[in-house]
């Protein structure tokens, strides 16, 4: 599988799942070599899944705005007509895989990936997890549902539901405004009897009515509760979201098993977002972790941070379950309402896509990635409003050829790709960090992140030092600034918490810490400045679908610390770049006079640190590897230096020493 697979060689394959016997295969599992993951056939056989998600001339769902969309009956005259022809574009374009929402899997005849949601129809989430009837029901909706399709070697895995999300606020909230009959909202009380060690701490932490006075009285009523400004909810957050999480996981996987031996439990699909306390529940109960995707570049940048995440917390294979580009350009008529993205022209789509391709293939957990979808979006809209140019083909069934040409030379690399996979390490300790030079003209184009080096610029944050890093930081430098971009995310619900706008000590924040241990220049010891991400609710527009109407973007803002003000200073740049919540974006510019580098030259050894912090002061990470609250009142500690573009560093000053001044208060 090192080789490009050819249309002969995955036409073999397939033969081959047919021979596949039981007795000596028993099914599809999964493979790990060395770093790299691999999914496995019945037949023995290394493999990874490229495929596409609905793929499916027979539509259910009506469009929003008129009839338009894509069937089966634009140029073919039997749906076993359209099978066939399917069939041959799919290979032609080097996908070996039907994803979710796919039809005719028999006539089509690749490995394919049902969504089955059994969990959802069960009201095994919102509903009533821990009721004693749940895992029955649980088992019996995936048996009927799994029925639906056929069994055998094609069936390469099962989605036990989609897009759930896991978020832990409210995962917790919701589950105390259910009836005290609830067993899940039993099961939550004793948790926060047992957490708390009185009802005054609790309340410390959430607000609920004054006539709510003690655990008794929570007992016996349905509570809504909001997250205390200042509070420490997020320790039990955190401590909850493994307890209900748990219990999805293993009546899912139980009841997957059960109704479809033999293939893999992919899980049910996170929508572009992880929680590491979920993924950890995750990773003990399934094959395979699916996750849905979302590129952080029109250049088809995918940020390293959440597949090294995964891997940290969910060590079994990624499966890539949904990726997408859309074009303004486009001959269906989406306009491509809402926050994906989204680029001009096809050009760009081909050349962002087959990029993005190939980076999914060189993280070693994925093992496959799917397509969304085979066709456009209905024009104004399917029944939810989105209307994106996702497709291959047009609504009209006709194939966007430039761009299939573009996936198809990307998916004849990504099995060699993938082979060669390797995780980046931190420099060995001691080394400096080469903090690159920002191309001219970056700042004043108001230019995308992919004019940086991105990989040049990314500061690589030590494993194991307590919570997994949950954001990429970039970081180069002009001849007037230092420039940060941050690419991440983090869950947080104005709607849940007391109060707005948020205290900034409750919100997602990035300190940024820097001294000049060569320079006895005043002030050269030590400077610091803070980015506060607040969240802010996105006004309605009819550029948006319904579903995002009341969503949030989180909005940074400078601060420098020494000032300790409130008020964001002018002279600090940041904007956000175009993720909605959870997900964090941000471009951020900094004076290097306010950090003391205005005389700093190229090559001069400085010492560095980068720390951040989430909402409700949960989880954080440092440059450093130390504590938060350690790594933003102390020395910075990381050897960093300003490095040219080309040439050797001019600088020949004196020796970078460590700090050990603490800072003034």
């Amino acid at each position: 599988m090192g080789r490009p697979l050819r249309r002969s060689t995955l036409l073999a394959l397939l033969a081959s799942l047919f021979v596949a016997s039981s007795s000596t295969a028993g099914g599809w599992s999964k493979l790990q070599d060395g770093e790299v993951a691999w999914l496995r056939t019945p037949a023995g056989e290394r493999f990874f899944s490229i495929g596409v998600n609905v793929v499916d001339g027979e539509p259910d769902r009506e469009p929003r705005q008129g009839s338009l969309q894509y069937r089966y009956s634009n140029g073919h005259a039997t749906p076993e007509a359209w099978a066939v022809a399917t069939r041959e574009l799919l290979l032609g374009w080097g996908f070996n895989t039907l994803g979710g929402w796919s039809r005719r899997e028999n006539e089509i005849g690749l490995p394919f990936t049902p969504v089955l949601s059994f969990g959802q129809q069960a009201n095994a989430i919102w509903g009533d997890p821990f009721a004693p009837e749940t895992a029955a029901r649980m088992r019996e909706e995936a048996k009927r549902r799994a029925a639906r399709h056929s069994t055998g070697p094609l069936l390469l895995g099962v989605f036990t539901d989609n897009e759930i999300g896991w978020w832990n606020a409210p995962l917790l909230l919701w589950f105390l405004k259910q009836e005290p009959s609830n067993h899940t909202r039993r099961r939550l009380v004793e948790f926060l009897r047992a957490h708390y060690d009185d009802f005054a701490s609790f309340r410390r932490d959430f607000v609920v009515p004054p006539e709510v006075s003690d655990f008794d009285a929570l007992v016996k009523r349905p509570v809504s509760a909001l997250l205390a400004a200042g509070g420490d909810s997020a320790r039990t957050l955190r401590a909850w979201t493994p307890i209900v999480v748990g219990r999805y996981y293993a009546m899912a996987a139980a009841a997957a098993r059960e109704a479809a031996p033999g293939a893999l439990v992919l899980g049910d699909r996170l929508p572009i977002y992880w929680d590491e306390d979920a993924l950890r529940e995750a990773a003990k109960h399934l094959d395979v972790l699916a996750v849905n995707h979302d590129v952080a570049t029109p250049g088809g940048w995918v940020a390293p941070y959440f597949f090294e995440g995964l891997r940290d917390a969910a060590p079994v294979p990624i499966l890539v379950s949904e990726w997408f580009f859309a074009s303004r350009e486009n001959r269906s008529g989406n306009t491509n309402r809402g926050q994906l993205m989204v680029v001009d022209t096809q050009a760009e789509r081909a050349r962002g896509a087959a990029a993005a391709a190939r980076r999914f293939a060189a993280f070693p957990n994925v093992a496959g990635l799917h397509w969304f979808q085979l066709s456009d979006q209905p024009p104004g809209g399917r029944s939810d409003g989105e209307d994106y140019s996702h497709g291959l083909v047009d609504v009209h069934g006709v194939p966007y050829r430039g761009f299939g040409d573009a996936l198809a030379s990307a998916n004849r690399d990504l099995a060699a790709i993938h082979a060669k996979a390797r995780w980046q390490t931190p420099l060995p300790k001691g080394e400096p960090i080469a903090v690159p030079e920002a191309p001219a003209g970056f700042l004043e184009a108001n230019a995308t992140l992919d004019a940086l080096d991105l990989d040049r610029s990314r500061l690589i944050f030590p494993r194991g030092r307590g919570d997994v890093p949950f954001a990429d930081v970039h970081l180069s430098w002009t001849e007037d600034s230092l420039v940060v971009a941050l690419l991440g995310q983090d869950f947080f619900d104005l709607a849940l918490y007391e109060q707005h706008p948020v205290p900034l000590g409750d919100t997602f924040v990035l300190h940024l810490v820097v001294a000049r241990p060569a320079s006895s220049e005043p002030g050269a010891e030590r400077r610091q400045v803070a980015i506060h991400f607040e969240p802010e609710r996105l006004s309605q527009s009819p550029e948006h679908p319904p579903s995002e109407h009341h969503v949030q973007v989180y909005v940074p803002k400078g601060h420098v610390v020494e000032n300790a003000s409130e008020t964001p200073d002018p002279r600090i740049a940041a904007r956000r770049l175009r993720a909605i919540a959870p997900r964090i974006d941000g471009l951020i510019v900094v004076p290097r006079a306010l950090l003391g580098l205005d005389t700093a030259r190229a090559g001069e050894p400085l010492a560095l640190e980068v720390a951040v912090r989430g909402f409700l002061r949960g989880r954080s990470f440092s440059l450093s590897g130390r504590p938060f609250d350690e790594a933003v009142a102390s020395a910075p500690v990381v050897r960093a230096t300003l490095a040219p573009e080309d040439g050797e560093p001019p600088f020949a000053g004196a020796p970078w020493v460590p700090p050990s001044r603490a800072p003034s208060r």
